[in-house]
């Protein structure tokens, strides 16, 4: 079975780019990224790469004239990748200078690009590394959503400020009813046709107020079971030409999404991950045994290293109580070592594999909590000029 350090940058290179010039304006570069579905999009003069573009780089100057800033004016550079980087080394860059296409340049030709979609695609064929990851491992439960009556200029806003690329849409009865990308901000921020600047505060005011309903996509790709294995997510969102999947519920109410990101931090989370120890105490059956190994390795393999940096152990002790006839109550207590230091959780129940994806989801919850504690001591030390490790 193939790993992710088998498959290198020129395997997953795309080399039939799309381009704008740098002398082209904005609404230009705009049309042409709406037109390709592109999130970020390269510059090149002749045969020589000037820099990259991406729907942020827009967003922060959409408001100006559109029609006379020109591409070279906003442009960035991106992470520049070499040839034989593995998926895992392009995951940890793509993950740590935040490009939304990085690229593979010879002297001053850009010979390809590797966006999210490139990195993710070779996991429609399983991998050692996501062989038992499913959707639940790894899909992000903290959702950013908006009612279909608020405003654009809202939606934007929240975009910003989290530094995030889509919303999700809710109704009245807080029922998923579409999905916003950074893409559908930009749509009515700019006219495709030559505006006069004197017209375009007049078209600015109007694109505030247009509401989430109006610019969303009505149906996005949804799917109601989270146990679903990586693989078939992947092939869902490849088939319908999207880089998401919104997890719902039996009502239609959202309750995760999974994007190419979530799974290329994963990838990236694999680069510096350290054996974890994995103790399992006080229990005999060798079927038993097997199973709740199973499930906790992996925890550690996909929520557990997500939810934290540098995890080490794991001790799990299981206790056995026969409170019932010949029917056993079981009580685990678990401690797990990481940075953080140390989180115990305790959990029972009659059935000892729901016991334990309980510790699993109690623990994954409470590092979570206890790694986002940690970031804000950090900011507070930082801002009062007493920043320590």
């Amino acid at each position: 079975m193939k790993t992710a350090t088998d498959i290198s940058a020129e395997d997953i290179l795309d080399k039939d780019f799309n381009s704008v010039n740098p002398d082209q304006p904005l609404t230009k570069v705009k049309a042409k990224m709406e037109e390709e579905n592109e999130r970020a999009i390269p510059v090149v003069d002749g045969k020589k790469f000037k820099g990259m573009i991406s729907y942020r780089d827009l967003i922060k100057k959409v408001h100006a004239n559109p029609e006379t800033i020109k591409a070279e004016k906003i442009m960035h550079q991106p992470a520049e990748i070499q040839s034989e980087m593995n998926l895992i080394e392009l995951s940890r860059m793509r993950k740590e200078s935040g490009s939304k296409k990085m690229v593979l340049q010879e002297g001053n030709r850009l010979k390809g690009v590797i966006g999210d979609k490139d990195i993710v695609q070779p996991l429609k064929k399983t991998i050692d590394e996501i062989r038992k990851l499913d959707i639940e491992d790894i899909m992000n439960t903290k959702l950013k959503t908006l009612k279909e009556e608020e405003k654009h200029d809202k939606a934007a806003e929240i975009m910003r400020k989290h530094k995030i690329s889509r919303l999700l849409v809710k109704n009245s009865q807080d029922k998923l009813s579409g999905l916003i990308t950074s893409i559908d901000i930009l749509k009515p921020m700019v006219k495709k046709e030559k505006m006069h600047q004197g017209d375009y505060v007049g078209e600015k005011d109007h694109f505030a107020d247009i509401p989430c309903r109006d610019i969303m996509n009505p149906n996005p790709l949804t799917l109601s079971n989270p146990k679903l294995h990586i693989k078939e997510a992947i092939k869902k969102m490849r088939s319908r030409g999207v880089e998401e999947v919104v997890i719902t519920d039996e009502d239609n109410k959202p309750e995760a999404i999974l994007t190419n990101k979530d799974i290329i931090n994963y990838l990236a989370s694999l680069e510096s991950k350290e054996t974890v120890l994995l103790n399992l105490i006080n229990v005999e059956d060798v079927g038993e045994k097997q199973k709740i190994s199973n499930k906790l390795e992996k925890a550690i393999q996909g929520r557990l290293s997500s939810a934290v940096e540098k995890p080490k152990e794991l001790d799990i002790h299981i206790k056995r109580f026969n409170t019932s006839g010949q029917r056993q109550r079981y009580d685990i207590h678990a401690r797990f070592y990481s940075e953080l230091g140390t989180t115990i959780i305790e959990e029972d129940d009659w059935e000892l594999l729901d016991a334990v994806d309980r510790i699993i989801d109690k623990l994954t919850n409470k590092l979570k909590k206890e790694k986002e504690k940690r970031r804000d001591r950090i900011r507070k030390d930082w801002n009062n000029g007493d920043y320590r490790k």
